[in-house]
Formats: C-alpha cells, structure tokens, sequence
C-alpha cells in the first residue's frame, strides 16, 4: 500500500530543489516544497558578494566605507523658458504646485500693467496656470475676492488661498481681512472658508499644511507692514 503504482506516487514527502543562479553576483536559492507546511524558511546563501567583478556599471552610485550603496543626487541646472512669461507684471502672488496636472498656479498679488507709471497697482484676484512641459500660460476660474500676500497649499483636491495683505492702500487704509479662499479643482468652484480669528488676521506670512492642518507663521497685518 505504501509504494507507488499505477502512476500513482507513494505518500512520501515529495522534494525538490531549485538551483538559481544570478549573472550578476553568483547566488543560489535553496528551498524545500513539500505536500505539507513548510517547517523550515527559505536559505538564501550568498556565493559571490564582488558584483562588481561582473561587469556591471557603477555610475551614479557611491559605496560608502560600511558598504552602503547611495545613489548620487542628478545634477540640477537652470533654464530659462522659451516663453515670455505673465502677460502682467505682478507681486505678491501666491503660488502652488499642481502635480496631477503638470502645472504652477500663479494666485492673486498685485499686478502693475505699467512699471513705468506709479500708482496704477491693482489687487487681483486673477489665477495663471503654468504648465511646465508646454510652457504655455492659461486661466482659470478668479478667486471671489482680490488678494495678495497670500499663502497657498494643495490639500487633496483642492487648493486653499490663506491671508491678504494690503500694502500702499490709503483713504482707507486697509488691513489684513485673514481671508480663506478654498478652490476645488474638480468642479471648478471657490468657497470662502473660515477666516482667521479676530486680531489675527494676517498676510505676507508662511504657509504650509503639516499634520492635517494648515499653519500659518509670522506675517503682518497693518498696510504699512505692522
């Protein structure tokens, strides 16, 4: 009853044995499949650990003392676009990066059509997408109220204008408003979220989300800088 007929092979534990060898660094992987659990793991047994010896190209690559491998940081350089970039001379404008879609987004700030002219500074509350590839500017939907100084994160979908800022205003002299602007990228629609809290109200600070949370750090509140 125990020996194998008929085609039919005995209840004896079946092995096999899998030799595996690496054209890069000479290695075999000794393993053991049995008709039932596995009671021993896997032995991996490393032969040859010179991979270098193999052929293979070490560029972009620096082997510490310890024999960590690193990769090494590309090289960066400047480029100026082809392009002729915004169609307005502006300052203070906010901007985020829109990765899904390849672009910059320039927000709001204080546009001057003629640098040339003094006091003809217009709040804005325009947005210019910038897309990197194409190099191309165009618009998109205007937030619901001019605002420069701002900050801006991506959280998710949708894009969050924090603060304002209005410097050089008189008659009256504005202050900050502590504004919160909230773009959905998807519909394509602003909301007005929660402004800051009274007496806190700022713009020109830092902004960034951490946490779950958008902070925001320093700024100034007065249209003389105070």
């Amino acid at each position: 009853m125990g020996s194998a007929t008929g085609g039919f092979f005995s209840k004896s534990v079946l092995v096999f044995a899998l030799l595996i060898i690496s054209p890069l660094s000479g290695f075999f992987i000794d393993f053991s499949l049995s008709l039932g659990p596995l009671t021993e793991p896997s032995a991996v047994v490393v032969v040859e650990d010179d991979w270098n010896q193999s052929g293979v190209s070490t560029s972009g690559l620096t082997v510490e003392d310890d024999g960590n491998v690193l990769i090494d940081r590309p090289g960066i350089s400047w480029q100026i676009p082809t392009s002729t970039g915004l169609p307005i001379t502006k300052t203070g404008a906010a901007t985020v990066a829109v990765a899904d879609l390849g672009e910059i987004w320039v927000i709001g700030g204080k546009d001057d059509a003629n640098p040339q002219q003094s006091n003809d500074e217009l709040f804005s509350k325009m947005i210019e997408a910038y897309n990197i590839d194409s190099q191309t500017l165009r618009t998109v939907t205007s937030m619901p109220n001019e605002a420069a100084y701002a900050g801006a994160v991506l959280i998710g979908g949708e894009i969050f204008v924090v603060g304002d800022w209005w410097p050089g205003t008189n008659n009256p002299s504005n202050s900050a408003k502590g504004m919160v602007q909230i773009y959905n990228i998807s519909t394509d629609t602003w909301r007005n979220g929660t402004p800051m809290p009274a007496l806190k109200q700022v713009g020109h600070a830092g902004v960034c989300e951490y946490g779950g949370y958008i902070w925001v750090a320093g700024g100034v509140s007065g249209s003389i800088g105070t």
